[in-house]
């Protein structure tokens, strides 16, 4: 089997490579094991998703819904509050409970 971005020899990767990130709540749209190699999955992980779900817009967004990381967590936001313009962090257990710090 050969990655369909890089067209290596994958068939003895490991990765799973999800269509839609885990973190913005995919279990099911997956392809399977050696459709995409170990090393382009890695990359597309850590160089493309990464930052896209690490931007302002997409952490509020997982915030809001709720979407849980890969290592269980909600991610926390921040924002400007009030006339003085206090910053404000806010973080969400995953029982939905929100603290203000």
């Amino acid at each position: 089997m050969h990655c369909i971005f890089c067209k290596a020899d994958s068939s003895n990767s490991v990765s799973i490579e999800h269509i839609i990130p885990e973190s913005l709540g995919n279990t099911l749209h997956t392809l399977p094991r050696g459709v995409v190699c170990d090393g382009c999955n890695n990359y597309l992980s850590r160089d493309v998703e990464k930052p896209l779900l690490d931007s302002d817009h997409f952490r509020q967004a997982r915030f809001r819904n709720m979407l849980l990381s890969k290592k269980g967590r909600i991610p926390p936001v921040e924002g400007v509050f009030g006339p003085m313009g206090a910053t404000l962090a806010m973080s969400r257990g995953k029982d939905g409970q929100t603290s203000v710090n």
